[in-house]
């Protein structure tokens, strides 16, 4: 009995173990429980936030993509453009010409039904033509100035072929195509543009005409008209020069003559009307200092003018020079022998003198008085 006493107490005792191990079991198990649910809640929570990342990186490069593809997109039709405007200038020429060539074909179409419509009474229209262009012609006469060389009137004559009169008529049409559809004659007035050297010859032409018609108000005013198209027209330049001369307005001749001097050093015309002004105004002195810068120039009435002034002012060995140049230019002329002679005896120069004197005596050119003044001369110098 003890034995199964003790069996039953054993039992009592493991019952008791087993139900506080059953206890604890369920104390850790329902302490551990909500553990359990707050980590399902938190995973939950970082899972859900991890797919929420997920989604918004993708949209956010997605749209950063996007954006990628329009500014790319964007940069290619810009340089798609740009490299239009750049290397294909053409097309927008061809554009206007196919454009143009449309428009040409629609106002052919126009041009040939109105062609085709006048073309039925063209026969009875060519004498009113006619009569209507001479009318024409003649009122242009009247009223255009004969002058004016800038517009050329240019009438459409009507012949008396079919063929050339619908040429006449599909020309007409085509510049009044908008406003008239019937054919009637009509008057085409062209401007030419003249270069400056057709309107200077145009206006030298006139000048010599207002001259000639003693015209010299107009014939001045043309001078000047060239001048200032053509400066280095010096012909005209002389020709303004002369006639400011000849009504004795000297100052705006010498101004005239300065401005050709000062395009033209080297013209010994300019100089030379210069210093014809200037004796006519009893300058001797001017005269002279308007020819000594072409002293050397090989042109006889230059140095001839040269010689006598300085002679008159007893300049002799200027004078010596120009008559020696005289007679390099001219050595059958008595007269510069004669004056290159005086000179050097002028200057004490007998030798010299002597022998311009005896070269002087070999032309045929001087009078019996002139050679009895050289006979004498060479006695009293002492040949």
């Amino acid at each position: 009995m003890s034995v199964i006493n003790q069996m039953l107490k054993d039992l009592d005792q493991r019952q008791g173990d087993e139900s506080i191990n059953n206890e604890r079991q369920h104390i850790f198990a329902t302490q551990r429980q909500p553990k359990k649910t707050w980590l399902l809640i938190l995973l939950s929570l970082v899972l859900i936030n991890v797919f929420t990342l997920i989604i918004w990186w993708q949209y956010q490069e997605n749209q950063q993509l996007k954006a990628q593809q329009n500014i790319t997109s964007t940069a290619n039709i810009a340089s798609e453009q740009l490299e239009h405007q750049v290397k294909s200038p053409a097309a927008s020429i061809k554009e206007s010409s196919l454009q143009r060539s449309i428009d040409t074909e629609r106002q052919n179409t126009v041009v040939k039904q109105s062609v085709n419509r006048v073309d039925e009474n063209i026969s009875s229209q060519v004498t009113e033509q006619q009569n209507e262009n001479q009318q024409i012609a003649l009122s242009i006469q009247k009223n255009v100035p004969s002058n004016n060389s800038n517009e050329q009137v240019h009438r459409q004559q009507p012949t008396t072929t079919n063929n050339t009169v619908k040429q006449q008529e599909n020309d007409t049409a085509q510049q009044h195509v908008s406003s008239k559809t019937d054919s009637k004659p009509t008057l085409s007035i062209a401007r030419k543009q003249l270069t400056p050297k057709e309107l200077v010859d145009q206006k030298t032409n006139a000048a010599q005409q207002a001259i000639e018609r003693s015209e010299i108000k107009q014939a001045e005013q043309l001078l000047e008209e060239i001048l200032l198209i053509q400066p280095t027209h010096h012909s005209s330049r002389k020709q303004l020069a002369a006639l400011w001369f000849g009504r004795q307005d000297y100052r705006a001749a010498l101004n005239v003559l300065f401005q050709g001097i000062s395009l033209a050093p080297q013209n010994p015309d300019f100089r030379i009307m210069q210093a014809r002004i200037y004796i006519k105004q009893g300058m001797l002195s001017n005269a002279i200092a308007s020819l000594l810068p072409l002293a050397k120039v090989d042109n006889v009435e230059f140095q001839s003018l040269l010689a006598s002034l300085t002679q008159q002012v007893g300049d002799h060995k200027k004078s010596a020079a120009a008559y020696l140049r005289l007679t390099q230019l001219q050595p059958a002329q008595g007269k510069w022998w004669l004056g290159y002679a005086v000179a050097l005896d002028s200057q004490g120069e007998f030798n010299l003198a002597k022998s311009a004197y005896r070269q002087t005596q070999q032309t045929n050119d001087i009078s019996e008085s002139t050679r009895q003044f050289i006979r004498q001369r060479l006695t009293e110098i002492g040949e």
